[in-house]
């Protein structure tokens, strides 16, 4: 038997040996998903980035484009006058605005359907092989939900920060493009924005709604 043959038996035949090295594989698996976590993910709000949502549509247009998918359906939601919360109440409460969104629109996702936050106030929703009679209703139900978006200002808990948001969805099938449906949405968000929005007009009156608990 050679030297290295006897070490390699010596190794595998020693319990510390064997513990140490599943140890290093399963930290080098761990740390290999905090690493792509820290890449994909939003970090305040926990939800996919933009380099997620590239990823997604390469895949699901591969789907559409031979067949294997019902269709997705993309909603673009834009918190409505988010930008006077962080002007007149601080950045800490338009964070805590964020991580509410990001709460509300994860616990709105079925397994298989995606939530990314794409822009400071700006977020996603990818339903992933769904019809457009399914998707019409989901995106009722996910409309009405961001009517009433709430959040405890982290330095006061006896004041409440209320926001709306508005969405716009389109529907992407088999013959169709993504990138189409990603203008479309966007337009479709745009057509629903309150009149007095700052991002609708000049408005100088913001709409969110700060209360005493």
């Amino acid at each position: 038997m050679s030297l290295e043959t006897s070490t390699v038996v010596e190794i595998a035949s020693n319990p510390a040996w064997l513990l140490f090295a599943a140890g290093f594989v399963l930290f080098t698996i761990i740390q290999r998903d905090f690493y792509k976590d820290l890449a994909l993910k939003d970090s305040m709000t926990k939800l996919f980035n933009k380099l997620q949502l590239k990823n997604i549509k390469i895949k699901e247009q591969a789907k559409l484009d031979k067949g294997d998918s019902k269709g997705i359906t993309i909603i673009n939601i834009d918190l409505n006058d988010f930008k006077p919360v962080n002007d007149t109440y601080g950045h800490q409460a338009g964070d805590a605005i964020l991580i509410e969104t990001g709460r509300k629109l994860k616990s709105l996702c079925r397994g298989y359907d995606t939530a990314l936050r794409v822009g400071g106030d700006e977020f996603l929703m990818i339903l992933k092989n769904i019809t457009p009679d399914t998707a019409k209703v989901r995106v009722e139900k996910i409309r009405q939900e961001l009517q009433n978006i709430t959040a405890t200002h982290p330095n006061n808990d006896k004041v409440k920060i209320n926001v709306t948001a508005s969405v716009g969805s389109a529907h992407v099938s088999s013959g169709q493009t993504i990138e189409d449906g990603m203008t479309r949405a966007d337009a479709d968000m745009y057509s629903r924005k309150p009149k007095n929005s700052r991002k609708a007009n000049d408005s100088k009156t913001p709409t969110h709604i700060l209360a005493l608990g």
